[in-house]
């Protein structure tokens, strides 16, 4: 039997090879047929072996996990749960109107022993990804703690975070999917200190997850 597996659609069709009959079924037909099955199997299961061996089964490299609503992602650095996601106007800041955005609300934890920052921080390792392998930086992030808005992520105390897009006016998605880097702890290259770290230029996200955005 080939198997064919078409990756783009994940769809799998089979096609059967023809099996040429025996020419003649005398008494010895049976036995025949019994010593080629095992001589067929045997070889078939060296094969396995050998492939084995030399590395040939192992897993293809996994791409991002694939997350949906109500997902928690645990970036190393910090630990992200998605609460909703909706269209509102968020202010531009500095006189500026404020703009028609999607805007995805998040709690979010620090995992480390250092304050960190929401803007230059956590925005570090999260994009919006409008079409698969498009990214788009977060225009917009605000937190808030305790009834107070904050700019922080301090150990131990969970943030209510909001992240903007700006959108056009005549857009309006259905769903949203969100990038996720992994942080990771590591000393430098010069100073030999220890510190959070995440790259997202040229590296695919651990994780995407996908929201539906609710109707404004």
């Amino acid at each position: 039997m080939i198997v064919e597996r078409i990756r783009h659609t994940g769809t799998i069709s089979a096609v059967d090879e023809p099996v040429a009959e025996e020419a003649e079924e005398g008494p010895e037909a049976p036995k025949r047929r019994l010593l080629r099955t095992f001589v067929t199997l045997s070889a078939l299961g060296l094969a396995i072996a050998a492939t084995a061996a030399f590395g040939g089964l192992k897993a293809a490299p996994n791409g991002p996990q694939q997350l949906g609503p109500a997902a928690k992602v645990n970036q190393g650095r910090f630990t992200v749960t998605f609460v909703s996601a909706g269209i509102a106007l968020v202010n531009g800041g500095f006189g500026q109107p404020a703009k028609r955005s999607l805007v995805v609300r998040l709690k979010v934890a620090n995992n480390g022993t250092d304050t960190a920052y929401l803007d230059g921080g956590l925005t570090d390792g999260i994009a919006g990804e409008p079409k698969p392998g498009t990214y788009l930086d977060v225009a917009t992030i605000t937190g808030s703690s305790g009834g107070g808005k904050t700019g922080l992520l301090q150990p131990g105390l969970p943030v209510d975070v909001e992240l903007a897009w700006t959108l056009g006016p005549a857009t309006t998605p259905r769903k949203m999917t969100v990038a996720l880097w992994l942080w990771k702890y590591d000393v430098g290259f010069s100073d030999q200190k220890y510190n959070w770290t995440v790259e997202k230029k040229g590296t695919s996200p651990m994780a995407e997850v996908t929201v539906p955005v609710a109707a404004s």
